[in-house]
């Protein structure tokens, strides 16, 4: 992203952050919020990465998602945010109603290794900057992995999934096994398959024992 390709370029955020499309979306309009100046993706969210974040969602909102390293699945070191815009009344994604249980503690499973490494908070659907970096550091604290004014940088990799109405936090062991590799959109429903991948497995066991199997449960 030093330098980011002009041609995808959708608009620049004070002299700190930059919106560019995805050059491989998922679907259409997928956009980056990426800084302008080098931060790395393993680093802490600063406030002025929620600042961009609340100032693109303003107009542009959908499901943000982040993932914090190759452990949990990025594949650029550059910091970088993700978005998938969505329309008036379409789901965010196809586990909302999931996400909304945890937010409202409405799960009981308390052995699941899914809810282990998973924390959810509600948000104001107005989202600010200030509510956004409190909420996550938040998480980040309850699931063990530390604080910026202790800890250089998070003491797990961890993937981030946020909406106007909640956000989540999945700390992470491993990038993948079977084949299948699982950044933040795994956790939102949205599986990759390649040929290395064992579909015969997944099938059998399901899309979940793939998800407890790449998450941290002990802080």
């Amino acid at each position: 992203f030093l330098p980011w390709d002009q041609r995808l370029e959708v608009e620049t955020i004070d002299h700190s952050h930059v919106v560019i499309l995805n050059k491989y979306p998922v679907q259409s309009a997928h956009m980056l919020l990426i800084t302008q100046s080098w931060e790395p993706q393993t680093g802490w969210l600063s406030l002025n990465d929620w600042r961009a974040l609340a100032f693109v969602d303003a107009t542009t909102t959908g499901l943000w998602f982040f993932n914090s390293g190759p452990d949990a699945g990025a594949s650029q070191p550059h910091r970088h945010l993700q978005l998938l815009p969505r329309a008036a009344g379409e789901p965010i994604c196809t586990r909302q109603n999931w996400f909304i249980r945890l937010a409202a503690g409405q799960s009981t499973q308390e052995d699941d290794p899914l809810l282990l490494s998973t924390r959810v908070r509600s948000l104001n659907s107005a989202l600010t900057a200030d509510e956004l970096h409190q909420t996550y550091l938040t998480l980040a604290k309850e699931l063990g992995l530390g604080e910026p004014s202790v800890d250089p940088q998070p003491r797990r990799a961890y993937n981030l999934l946020i909406s106007r109405h909640w956000m989540a936090m999945v700390r992470r062991k491993i990038e993948g096994i079977r084949g299948f590799s699982v950044n933040a959109l795994g956790f939102a429903g949205s599986l990759l398959s390649t040929e290395a991948s064992d579909l015969a497995w997944i099938h059998q066991a399901g899309p979940e024992a793939l998800l407890r199997a790449v998450v941290e449960t002990d802080n």
